[in-house]
Formats: structure tokens, C-alpha cells, sequence
């Protein structure tokens, strides 16, 4: 009877296993292998139930949390997709704004070049020179402005050449400039023919003509025509 009075104070007997990795486990049975049984206390003891019930608890916590990262992940790539279509937006709006001031820029560089072309106090080779910037279009407006700014200042052929070439980037625009500001040389006039013999004959200024008929040839070789007392070569 006595032993009857006293409470029964054994349970189920539970073990406290920590793994190999330092993780803190609760079980009702032997530790596994390479796990370390450390002892429990009395007020450590975690029912099986309750234990399956710690384990769903965590279980759906765990769920809840990667639905989130999903949700989190997806909602970061939509993000990112929309950034992209912004910068794609931005880029394109930028390239249709360019090509639109690039246009204007164009049509007032040939507004300027048109009123520029009838200035009557331009000069064969300025006039050259201008020809050339304005044959190529040039899209930037202060590049252009630059190139007829130095034009303007040039003093000499050979400058407005060299602009001719660096301003369009064409190393033969230099070469057209500099062949219209060539002075052009004055046409040479007749030699009259002062007497002739069976060979040629000779005229004022000393020159031989050999051969007959119109056509003769003079000492340095060129080609004559007789033109009555004159004699016209090429």
C-alpha cells in the first residue's frame, strides 16, 4: 500500500542525440551512429507527439518560406525584364531623337550652303572649298560650323585645300580645290611665218616648222597647223 501511495514517476524514455553537424535533436530512441547522446534533463523531455507536431509546425514554416523566395525570385525577374524594356525604350527614343536632329542639322547646313553659293565676292578656290563641305552632308552641326568658320579665315588656296581635305575626309577634295585655283594660263597667240623652203619653213620668233602642206611640226615636236601666214599649234 505504501508502495501504492508513492507517485509513479517513470515515462518513456527519450534521448538527446547532437549530430555530426552540431544540430540539437530529440528522439525515443538510441542516438545514430556518429550522432553524440548527451544527457536530458528531466524538463527537456518532448513527447513523440509533440515532436510530430514541432516537426509539421516546421515543416509548413518552411514551405511558406520558399513560396516567398519563389514569389520574391519571380517578382525580381519581372523587375528586371521591365528595367530591360525601359533601357530598350530609352535607347530607341534616343536614336529616333538623333537621327531627327541630325536631319535638321542637314537641311540648315544646305540652307547656308544655298545662300553662301551666291556671294559674288567669293573666290574661285573659297568657292571650291565650299563646294566640297557641302557636297558631303555632315550631321553634326558644330563640326560643320567649325569647317566654314576656318574657311572663312583661310588666306590662301593651299589652306582652303587643306581644310577642303580635313573637314570632308577626303584627301583628293584638297587636290580639286587646289587644280580650280590654278591661274589659267593665257592662250598663245599665232606665229607668223616669215619665209618657207622645200622642208618648212621658219616664222618671227625664230621657230622651225618642218614639212609641207598645213600640217607641219615644230622643232620641240608639236603639232602646227598653217593658217595662211600664221601657224597655230597645240
Amino acid at each position: 500500500m505504501v508502495l501504492l501511495a508513492v507517485p509513479f514517476a517513470s515515462h518513456a524514455q527519450a534521448f538527446k542525440c547532437r549530430t555530426p553537424s552540431g544540430k540539437m535533436e530529440f528522439s525515443d530512441s538510441p542516438c545514430a551512429g556518429g550522432s553524440q547522446t548527451e544527457r536530458i534533463q528531466s524538463n527537456e523531455y518532448i513527447s513523440p507527439e509533440r515532436q510530430r507536431q514541432a516537426r509539421e509546425v516546421q515543416a509548413r514554416n518552411a514551405s511558406e518560406v520558399e513560396r516567398i523566395e519563389g514569389e520574391k525570385a519571380s517578382y525580381n525577374q519581372q523587375l528586371q525584364r521591365q528595367q530591360a524594356a525601359y533601357a530598350r525604350a530609352d535607347a530607341e527614343q534616343a536614336r529616333i531623337d538623333a537621327n531627327k536632329k541630325a536631319r535638321e542639322n542637314v537641311k540648315a547646313q544646305q540652307d547656308d550652303c544655298s545662300r553662301m553659293a551666291t556671294d559674288r565676292n567669293m573666290g574661285s578656290s573659297q568657292r571650291a572649298a565650299l563646294a566640297e563641305l557641302c557636297a558631303k552632308p555632315e550631321p553634326n552641326k558644330e563640326k560643320f560650323d567649325d569647317c566654314k568658320a576656318q574657311l572663312a579665315k583661310a588666306t590662301s588656296p593651299s589652306q582652303r585645300a587643306m581644310i577642303a581635305s580635313n573637314c570632308t575626309g577626303d584627301p583628293e577634295a584638297g587636290a580639286r580645290v587646289r587644280e580650280v585655283s590654278r591661274p589659267v594660263p593665257p592662250p598663245i597667240a599665232p606665229s607668223v611665218i616669215t619665209s618657207c623652203d622645200k622642208g618648212g619653213c621658219w616664222d618671227n620668233v625664230g621657230n622651225r616648222y618642218n614639212g609641207s602642206g598645213t600640217t607641219l611640226f615644230r622643232m620641240d615636236g608639236k603639232t602646227c597647223q598653217r593658217l595662211g601666214s600664221m601657224m597655230q599649234c597645240n
